[in-house]
């Protein structure tokens, strides 16, 4: 069939015989030298709100009155297809509806002209940038849009002044009162304050230059420019052209991989400049000027002495907090540094950010695009320059706040900005502490020949001054040794063991290993020595004190005591509070992927929190470990079981009642009950009312 049999409704009919023939308006008007434009874009005709419910492309003849603009050659494309016209010629002023031929009863009570084409590549959800072309392939008119301007899809898109251009700025949703195919005179343009003039203007701004990486800047234009024109643009950078990214109709990303520039040494403030040189564009308001944007890049250091002060991992709705997830950062070089081009776990900022020295600065998560989230039950996050070189890092828990009653309740946490200083909930006392060791671990091959040592801390490696490691076997000279982080262990770092200081490590003997921090003296962490090989009834490891009516319900905790012979390897450790428990449920306290060994006569107390079952306690000793699950403990009465992986056999347990009662001078809330002997009717209150890791070790 003839395609303009499928146009307009509107033709002529001229008597030759006895044959009628049909023949358009559009044949006997001679083309003008106007130009198409799209008119409106209905990319995702879901659910109905009353426009039509079919994807289609609307083009208005945009000229002077009386004209005709010819189809001949045109082409749309989008999505990496391109479909051609079918020729004809159209009044200047009318609409031309171009849509899916299977969608022709979707447009059936509308009177417009149209176009249909056998086949369509949908106009995606997600967003994507129409062309108009003419036969020879050049640009006439370009409408892009975003998954976030369909505001949820549903609503066409409509060109809000037909004189202005086709981007974003220049775009108004449908409403009913509105044609869905545009132009439409309830439809207000917003274009007319970007003209060239302002566009120039915010270009100028130092923040809208964004290094992303070595040799790669983004330029936020702060205007939107014509999409037209933005397909033409050239970039130069000293000259040189570089490869240009749309990323937006106000922003653009520019590679140049040859021109690679490189970060500055730490006393250096500012390098040479660059001379950037983009265009011809023009603004988006009608009649806007081509022009050249010119800018000079200083290139700021990217790295330096950065600090966390300040995390929010669990914002919430209140007037008395933030609603935001957020982190506060403060820059101790004595030079600015740009965070523009960092990577905060796949994020990066959306504006330029300068870190001026001794300043703190706040980052919120709706600074960045594509930010991670920071989880309630508590991460890691490592920020990184362009080059992958880690910048600054930071891990936070629930079990960083005071006590229980503040985790989750939307307060951040804080530090103070130096090494070695601990999380507090905000408003409390944050503190410097020195390493210590809470527990040491030993890997082994399938030879059972040790192959590492692993380290855990009472700081967060994220927070953990710069550190020199090393061996002092018993005999012979001290070995360096650079350790490695555990992942998803923030307290715990590995030391590597070569095959030929295995034998350092054999029980009874043992080597020391000492850290020393920052170019303070060497300290001693211990002497290490690993399990050997035993039979299991070689095995002692019992229950020595326990608080289970504890005043704070995160203050409970559980010391274990190695009472046998020999180190014992602690790696998945479980227990339960069920006297008849089902497989599922033991809970973890040792997750079986590390390795935390307990030497002969020493102990090692668990519970919820480290920071919350110590707490009160001022005597406390550094052998801590926060139980990967943990169930609270009844106040009154109750059971409780411990066991070690590949043992069908529990390794203790206890049993409390109401029965136990302690002296004149003992209080039930808040004490701990401490074992005399190997049952559990040797229980009695400890003598100040107890201490977790206090009495042994």
């Amino acid at each position: 069939m003839h395609p303009f049999f499928h146009l307009s409704g509107r033709a002529g009919f001229f008597f030759r015989g006895f044959v009628w023939v049909l023949i358009p308006w559009s044949f006997v008007m001679a083309p003008a030298q106007g130009q198409w434009v799209i008119s409106a874009l209905h990319p995702d005709p879901t659910p109905f709100l009353g426009a039509p419910e079919a994807e289609y492309i609307a083009l208005y003849a945009s000229g002077e009155e009386g004209d005709c603009l010819t189809t001949e050659g045109l082409r749309l494309s989008w999505n990496g297809s391109e479909r051609v016209l079918p020729g004809g010629c159209w009044p200047v002023g009318e609409v031309v509806l171009v849509h899916r031929s299977g969608d022709s009863l979707a447009f059936g009570s509308y009177d417009v002209s149209k176009i249909s084409l056998a086949s369509w590549p949908a106009l995606v959800n997600g967003g994507t940038t129409v062309h108009l072309k003419d036969s020879l392939g050049q640009v006439l008119d370009i409408m892009p849009y975003t998954e976030g301007g369909l505001n949820g899809g549903g609503i066409p898109i409509l060109r809000g002044d037909i004189e202005a251009c086709g981007a974003e700025v220049n775009q108004v949703m449908w409403s009913a009162d509105q044609g869905p195919f545009g132009p439409s005179s309830a439809a207000s343009s917003s274009a007319s304050a970007h003209t060239t003039e302002a566009l120039l203007s915010a270009a100028g701004h130092f923040d809208r230059f964004i290094p992303r990486g070595l040799g790669m800047w983004e330029w936020q234009l702060g205007h939107s420019v014509d999409p037209s024109s933005a397909e033409s643009a050239q970039m130069r950078v000293e000259g040189q052209v570089v490869d240009l990214e749309w990323l937006t109709d106000s922003s653009l990303l520019a590679r140049w991989p040859n021109r690679m520039v490189q970060s500055l040494s730490s006393g250096q403030h500012l390098d040479r400049g660059l001379s950037v040189l983009l265009g011809p564009v023009r603004g988006c308001a009608a009649g806007s000027e081509d022009s050249w944007l010119k800018h000079t890049l200083h290139h700021l250091p990217q790295r330096g002495q950065i600090e966390t002060l300040e995390v929010l991992a669990d914002p919430h709705s209140n007037a008395l907090f933030q609603e935001e997830e957020q982190v506060k950062l403060t820059n101790l070089s004595p030079f600015p540094i740009d965070a523009g081009a960092w990577s905060w776990g796949g994020a990066q900022l959306r504006r330029r950010r300068l870190l001026w020295p001794h300043s703190p600065a706040q980052f919120l998560a709706s600074d960045f695009n594509d930010w991670p989230g920071l989880s309630n039950s508590g991460g890691e996050m490592v920020i990184r320059s362009p080059s992958g070189q880690e910048v600054a890092s930071l891990s936070w828990s629930p079990c960083d706040h005071d006590n229980k009653a503040l985790a989750g309740s939307g307060l951040p946490l804080e530090r103070l900005p130096e090494r070695n200083s601990m999380w507090s909930s905000a408003g409390g006392p944050s503190e410097v502490v020195a390493p210590n060791l809470a527990a040491f671990g030993c890997r082994k091959n399938g030879l059972g020949t040790v192959t590492g040592i692993d380290i855990h801390l009472n700081i967060p490696s994220a927070f953990l001054a710069p550190s020199e490691w090393r061996f002092q076997p018993p005999e012979g000279t001290s070995i360096s040794v650079v350790p490695t982080k555990i992942g998803g262990q923030p307290l715990s770092w590995r030391l590597p063991v070569e095959q030929a200081q295995a034998d350092f490590f054999l029980w009874p003997q043992g080597t020391v290993v000492s850290i020393q921090t920052e170019g303070g003296f060497w300290q001693p962490l211990g002497k290490f020595s690993c399990p050997p090989l035993v039979e299991p009834d070689a095995l002692c490891l019992r229950m020595e004190e326990v608080l289970w009516d504890a005043v704070d319900s995160g203050g409970e905790f559980v010391e274990l005591l190695n009472c046998g012979e020999v180190p014992l390897e602690l790696g998945g450790l479980s227990a339960t509070t069920k006297a008849w428990p089902l497989p599922s449920e033991w809970q973890t306290w040792i997750d079986p992927a590390y390795s935390v060994v307990l030497l002969p006569d020493s102990v090692l107390a668990f519970g919820e929190c480290t920071k919350w079952f110590t707490a009160g306690f001022p005597e406390s000793g550094p052998a801590l470990w926060r139980a990967e699950a943990w169930s609270a403990l009844n106040d009154e009465a109750g059971d409780l079981a411990i066991r070690l992986p590949g043992r069908s056999m529990d390794a203790d347990r206890v049993q409390w009642s109401p029965d136990f009662i302690g002296p004149w001078w003992w209080s039930p809330d808040g004490w701990s009950w401490q074992r005399q002997g190997q049952t559990d009717l040797g229980w009695s209150p400890s003598s100040s009312r107890g201490s977790p890791e206090g009495s042994s070790g």
